[in-house]
């Protein structure tokens, strides 16, 4: 039994050791197929470089637009004048008044208190 194992253990390796048959066909559909998919690569890169291109220019027209947009001034309507109406003004009934006395002495008593302060 290991005379035989031997026998195939050695008539076995130099069968394995062989290298692969040369084919010049199969060398030549392997390079084939490697340019074609080298072109469609290069094809892929270049259509996506066309796409970004694209991309970008729509994005600066649309910049260019709200730029535009926004150099517009918005239409203030005019107020409407009649003839023979007196002009309109502001109501200030809202608003409270104080005389002029008041606001001098309370302006006196805060200067006072902040001499004396320091």
């Amino acid at each position: 039994m290991r005379r035989l194992i031997l026998a195939a253990a050695l008539f076995a390796a130099p069968a394995a050791a062989q290298p692969a048959p040369y084919d010049p066909d199969w060398v030549a559909r392997e390079a084939e197929l490697r340019a074609q998919q080298d072109m469609l690569r290069n094809r892929i890169i270049d259509l996506q470089n066309q796409m970004t291109a694209m991309e970008m220019r729509l994005q600066t027209e649309r910049a260019e637009r709200q730029l535009e947009l926004q150099r517009q001034r918005p239409a203030v309507p005019a107020p409407i004048e009649r003839a023979g109406a007196p002009a309109s003004r502001a109501d200030l009934g809202g608003f409270t008044s104080i005389p002029d006395s008041r606001l001098d002495a309370s302006n006196a008593r805060v200067r006072a208190a902040s001499r004396g302060g320091r």
